[in-house]
């Protein structure tokens, strides 16, 4: 778990770079550092023979064993986190998934410097799973530089140390992103043994030899590609293996197989990075990094809180799409560090979430003697201006503007060095470097902090009037709502209640506005945001239905995504409000629902007193999992929906049972054409019911169903009724 830790609060390893041949160190956290197991032992001194008045050594012939001990002296231990108060003893390994992908057809090279709130929403299209034993079995050719990307906070670094450490081969693992080299020269053998394992020249010179003798048996990390401070040159010219040249080109020869051409070589990296390498760096394989399975996300979950299931089964009862996000190792520790932190109190928001997690940092004793509260001040609106010019790496200019620095945010942010057009480093020159948040939900967290603690009233009204709910802005959006519509942040929330009272009544609500005339802006903002909320809520249930199929289908992403927001106030008065307003006919057709999504239509849907016409769920991509998290609101209901339609989705065998479990809340019509996903080999995605289904199918309809209830479970003929 060490990268989610390491995303999160930054720390340094011990400094054992002090000689003037060695890369200079980057600067120490202030929050957190790094230990490593044990100081490197000097295994080659047992070997060294030193002449009366003369420093010279002489190296007998390196083993194999001599090469194992050295990497196995410079191992870290696992990252603690400083200040959060989870069990990080005895953590058990516990891999991501990762996902084989074709990165260089541009289907998963999303552009990471510009800010997209839909970023953890992108679906990958991969061609299937591989474990850390197969990373590198070809299937077909064979296999010399494999890639593993992902976003910050999903594990890269922590999976790069982890195969190293369980390698069979001789495994070199160099953390570039801490080590500046600015324009000196060194060769290869002199960035492995001198800069990052810390050896004499003499040492490295045996040591170097041995790999160049067996390199089948090595293997060559480099973690965190995108954060060096230097460029993979596409124009760098073949050396000679002994050569010095700048950083960037040493490593331009390594990657194409100049150097060490038989040693196998892993690359860490977030995507931008990866698509500036020339054809012939490339890598052979691509693996992305995509979150826990369930299981895993629950054992690891379970194990930070010291062991208590408990906590993880309120989790899945108050917050289940909090239990969802445990699928990222970042969000897992926040999450976890939450809920151990709110001791038997219940988790219910993300907001939440980050509001706890901070707090816990604030009390903390790494950090008793820092303003961290004026830092987070600036910090919140430097993340509001990013969001604004939609950006997501921020400049050291951008900073200071602020009062900030790269070192008072480091514990925030990720270092990324930037680069000439002649891909020769320039950190020395202001705006060289640029950080971007550990986790792009910490720069929604912190804008929306700003835009409800630092905007003026004014300013406030113009910002939510036409911005917070266009496509840009509906992260922010969420967290906004979070903190200023849930009675937990709000600490004028009788006020807010007051104020949904007066909506059912002309004279009231004239009364109320002429009231709020004389009230503080933390009194207002709650009203501005709520009343513009159900606006935006009724316009979207009117046009969700439109002819026009482009106003539709917008109207369709911005309704789940304000079902969302209702789910993160956390306030069963907004609920409310917002399921008096829901529409008779809800078409979602064609909109590509997440769990989370089909949590939160579950979670108001179940407040909805009304009747309900029509729900069409169709080409939704719907697993199981997510059907019945979308009936489970359903079946709350005391009312039955008139029709419903869940053609064409990805369901698997198991959902028949749950399409069983809501018969008796369907009135007329339930069309499922088309709705299990295809396993076979055939041509189409989807396929109808088969025998087995369609008897388990039609003994439930016998069962539980109404006696005007059709299932239309194929073409326009093949129907089931009640027998």
């Amino acid at each position: 778990m060490e990268e989610a830790t390491d995303d999160v609060f930054h720390g340094e390893s011990s400094d054992r770079l002090s000689t003037e041949n060695r890369a200079y160190p980057r600067t120490t956290s202030m929050v957190s550092n790094y230990s490593v197991h044990a100081d490197r032992v000097n295994y080659m001194a047992v070997y060294s023979c030193s002449s009366e008045g003369s420093n010279q050594t002489t190296m007998p012939h390196v083993t194999r064993d001599d090469l194992k001990r050295l990497v196995a002296s410079n191992r870290r231990e696992e990252l603690r986190i400083q200040g959060i108060g989870l069990n990080q003893i005895d953590v058990p390994t516990i891999h991501p998934r990762m996902l084989k992908i074709s990165f260089y057809d541009g289907k998963n090279a999303p552009n990471e410097d510009t800010y997209n709130p839909e970023a953890d929403r992108v679906e990958v299209s991969h061609s299937g799973e591989v474990s850390v034993d197969d990373l590198f079995v070809p299937d077909e050719n064979p296999l010399r530089l494999v890639a593993i990307l992902g976003e910050a906070g999903a594990g890269k670094s922590t999976m790069s140390k982890r195969i190293a450490n369980s390698a069979s081969r001789i495994c070199f693992h160099m953390e570039f992103m801490r080590m500046d080299y600015g324009e000196r020269e060194f060769n290869l053998q002199e960035i492995i043994f001198e800069n990052f394992y810390g050896c004499t020249p003499n040492e490295a010179s045996a040591y170097f030899d041995w790999v160049q003798k067996n390199q089948s048996d090595c293997r060559i990390v480099i973690d965190g590609l995108d954060q060096a401070a230097w460029e993979v040159s596409s124009a760098a010219p073949a050396l000679n293996i002994s050569s010095k040249a700048k950083v960037g080109n040493i490593m331009a020869n390594l990657l194409s197989g100049n150097f060490l051409p038989n040693a196998e070589v892993l690359i860490t990296s977030r995507s931008h990075t990866m698509r500036l390498l020339h054809i012939g760096q490339r890598p052979q394989r691509i693996v992305m990094l995509n979150g826990f399975s369930p299981e895993d996300g629950e054992s690891l979950f379970t194990h930070f809180v010291g062991g208590d299931c408990a906590k993880w089964e309120t989790l899945k009862r108050e917050a289940p799409q909090l239990a969802l996000m445990c699928s990222n190792p970042a969000m897992l520790i926040y999450i976890a560090a939450a809920c151990c932190a709110r001791g038997d109190r219940p988790i219910r928001s993300l907001t939440s979430v980050l509001d706890v997690v901070l707090a816990d940092i604030k009390q903390s004793e790494h950090v008793k003697n820092v303003n961290l509260s004026e830092i987070l001040h600036n910090v919140h609106k430097v993340a509001y201006k990013a969001v604004e010019k939609q950006i997501v790496l921020i400049s050291v200019a951008d900073l200071k503007a602020d009062d900030l620095t790269i070192e008072s945010v480091q514990d925030l942010t990720i270092t990324l060095p930037l680069f000439n057009g002649n891909a020769i480093p320039t950190r020395v020159v202001d705006g060289s470097v640029k950080v971007f948040f550990n986790h792009q939900t910490l720069q929604e967290y912190f804008a929306a902090v700003h835009a409800v603690e630092a905007l003026e009233m004014g300013n406030f009204k113009d910002f939510v009037a036409k911005r917070v709910f266009t496509e840009n802005w509906y992260m922010v959006r969420r967290f906004l709502l979070g903190r200023l519509l849930s009675p937990t942040f709000n600490p004028h929330y009788e006020f807010f209640k007051e104020y949904l009272q007066a909506q059912k009544t002309g004279w009231k609500r004239i009364r109320f506005e002429v009231t709020s005339l004389l009230k503080p802006p933390a009194m207002v903002k709650p009203i501005v945001c709520g009343k513009k909320l159900l606006e935006e809520f009724q316009k979207c249930g009117q046009l969700i239905t439109s002819y026009d199929e482009a106003t539709s289908k917008e109207a369709r992403r911005q309704f789940i995504r304000l079902l969302l927001d209702v789910r993160e106030c956390d306030n069963c008065d907004v609920t409310k409000a917002i399921a008096e307003r829901f529409p008779l006919d809800i078409n979602l057709s064609r909109t590509p629902l997440t769990s989370s999504d089909a949590h939160a239509f579950s979670y108001v849907m179940q407040h909805v007193t009304k009747d309900i016409d029509d729900v069409n769920i169709k080409y939704c991509d719907l697993t199981t999992q997510q059907l019945e998290l979308i009936f489970s609101g359903f079946r709350i209901r005391e009312k039955k929906i008139g029709s419903l339609h869940i053609d064409n989705n990805a369901l698997e065998t198991a959902g028949v049972h749950v399409i069983c479990g809501i018969l008796e809340k369907v009135e007329r019509f339930l069309t499922m054409g088309d709705c299990f996903k295809d396993e076979s080999a055939s041509r189409s995605r989807y396929r109808n019911l088969n025998d087995e289904e369609r008897q388990i199918l039609q003994r439930a309809l016998n069962n539980a169903g109404g006696e005007n209830l059709i299932l239309s479970v194929g073409g326009k003929n093949d129907i089931i009724r009640r027998a």
